[in-house]
């Protein structure tokens, strides 16, 4: 097996010493693709769009047997409908989704307040932004530290949210980060670190610790 031979296609055989395998089975291979079409990326494409999928190859006498191949493929499609995690053929075709145009109209944006090193004494902290999207807007999330799941995530406009320390946050310095995802799928981010001195009022906001609470 190669190093993206899925477990369950992995079997213990005994063989003699003249019969060992020597050759690295190719059938399964990780590929970088598209999220929004599982096609091949293009140079348009961007990172935040692009995760690997494992697919299953398929070899001779496939191709020299159209008839096979089509059983093939119709086998595999009815398989992945009652489990989508089995491995599809790899594509051949590039995504259409990202163009020179759209990679041109990608979004802004920017945080208006707080304003850098600005000093923070209430848990919950207002955030105003401003966001030029001409793909349109799908969403705009907030984040607090390395927090990887939002604080907050807005899809009406004018898109203005909150993050909010928690009661155990100790003071010092903390990035505030504001992502814009447009409607084609390209991402845009806007930064600000703040100081966070609330340890003395920790105590006198009483809503729960939800990381959507606006």
């Amino acid at each position: 097996p190669s190093e993206d031979t899925p477990e369950t296609a992995r079997v213990s055989e005994v063989f003699a010493s003249f019969s060992v395998p020597t050759e690295i089975d190719d059938i399964y291979n990780y590929m970088e693709t598209n999220k929004i079409d599982h096609l091949l990326p293009n140079e348009f494409t961007p990172k935040e769009q692009i995760e690997k999928e494992l697919f299953m190859n398929h070899h001779d006498p496939i191709t020299t047997y159209p008839k096979w191949l089509e059983g093939i493929k119709k086998w595999v499609t009815e398989k992945r409908k009652t489990d989508p995690s089995f491995p599809n053929f790899p594509p051949t075709e590039t995504t259409k989704i990202f163009n020179a145009d759209n990679a041109k109209l990608a979004p802004v944006i920017q945080i208006i307040s707080p304003v850098s090193t600005a000093l923070i004494t209430e848990r919950k902290v207002p955030i105003e932004v401003s966001v030029n999207a001409p793909n349109g807007v799908s969403k705009v999330s907030y984040f607090l530290g390395k927090r990887t799941v939002p604080n907050l995530t807005q899809t009406k406009a004018p898109y203005n949210g909150s993050v909010r320390f928690s009661k155990t946050a100790k003071p010092g310095n903390y990035i505030i980060t504001v992502r814009v995802f447009d409607k084609i799928g390209y991402v845009a981010e806007a930064k600000v670190e703040v100081r966070y001195d609330g340890a003395a009022n920790a105590g006198t906001d009483n809503k729960e610790d939800s990381p959507d609470v606006p």
